[in-house]
């Protein structure tokens, strides 16, 4: 995938996360749909079930990003690309955490403030600071997991570049050094991932993550692109996949409940990468729409909440048209992450 495709699979997953969070608890009663109508009082609960894939888009780029950045550096694991490495994957720990800490010191003492958070004592707060507490805000159960996944994928590489090395009899390869540092964050990795738990939903998006690296090793996205280019209505195809990975994701919500979330999407990920990345090519404006919101999904993926499950919510409450709803759920999470980001550019003229 190419940079512009990596932005807009953002963009369809931030929005597929506003949906997911707007209409996976709401009484369709409280509001009206025309999608309700014709196809049942719980087809918009269906749609955000399936919407629920938007975790495991983020886990994938995630890991296929990190793929990226290891083929272009072609590591030989000497001192000084262990130094580069740990630089990597602090500047992107910090990168996220200056967003995370940007968000807290602004929306969580409002939430304090409009008495949408009593009861929280100075435990949450610590706790809320280092990403280890959602309770301010249920998606930030994330900034955790990205902790924990930067520090697997030294592993992850290095198995690779260490199996590829033995194949291709690879010299140059340190493989002392390469074990040293794959047994350092392997510690690292455990005692990260042991902190929060070893929770179920957190393995299966690290499976996802590695998915991820693994399509960009061996380029799975631009091969099934070139499948799909061999039939004549390949849109068509890429459609019909895409509802019946809909189906079963909808379907494992249903039989099984919150408890396994995301273990069907281990197995249509990369189908999903596939034909959604086809869809999309020749589409110039979508695309750009989509890669607008892409450049803004992380700030929208910090903030959306409060305006869902604290008084700001009054915004969104008193709508009951369900598409209004949505679209302006969608506009004041990108105004909010345009200001933030114009504040994080001010921090960073004054570092």
């Amino acid at each position: 995938m190419s940079k512009n495709e990596t932005k807009r699979m953002y963009g369809i997953a931030i929005l597929m996360m506003l949906c997911l969070h707007l209409f996976r608890a709401a009484d369709p009663t409280n509001y009206f749909s025309i999608l309700n109508i014709v196809f049942g009082k719980n087809a918009l609960l269906y749609i955000a079930n399936f919407c629920g894939i938007c975790v495991a888009i983020y886990a994938f780029i995630t890991g296929y990003g990190f793929s990226e950045y290891s083929k272009r550096k072609k590591f030989l694991y000497s001192s000084s690309d262990f130094k580069e490495l740990s630089r990597y994957i602090i500047k992107h720990i910090v990168g996220l955490y200056r967003k995370y800490w940007l968000v807290f010191l602004i929306f969580v003492p409002f939430g304090y403030l409009t008495k949408s958070y009593e009861g929280y004592g100075i435990k949450t707060i610590v706790l809320s600071l280092l990403g280890l507490d959602s309770s301010f805000c249920g998606a930030w159960w994330y900034v955790w997991q990205y902790v924990v996944l930067c520090t697997v994928f030294p592993l992850i590489m290095i198995l690779f570049d260490v199996l590829d090395g033995i194949k291709k009899k690879n010299t140059d390869l340190k493989y002392r050094n390469a074990t040293m540092i794959f047994f350092l964050f392997s510690f690292l990795a455990i005692v990260l991932w042991a902190i929060d738990g070893f929770k179920t939903e957190k393995v299966i998006y690290g499976i996802i993550c590695l998915l991820g690296y693994i399509s960009s090793r061996f380029s799975l996205i631009e091969k099934g692109k070139e499948i799909l280019n061999n039939f004549s209505y390949s849109n068509y195809i890429c459609v019909g996949i895409i509802a019946i990975m809909a189906i079963l994701r909808v379907y494992q919500r249903i039989k099984w409940g919150g408890g396994v979330n995301g273990l069907v999407d281990i197995i249509i990920i990369i189908p999903f990468f596939i034909c959604t990345c086809k869809l999309l090519e020749n589409r110039r404006q979508i695309a750009t729409k989509l890669q607008y919101f892409g450049k803004k999904s992380t700030y929208m993926w910090l903030i959306h909440n409060f305006f869902l499950t604290t008084n700001l919510a009054i915004f969104i409450r008193v709508i009951k048209i369900a598409a209004v709803k949505y679209v302006v759920l969608v506009m004041i999470s990108c105004f909010c992450s345009f200001v933030l980001n114009k504040i994080e550019i001010v921090f960073e003229k004054h570092d």
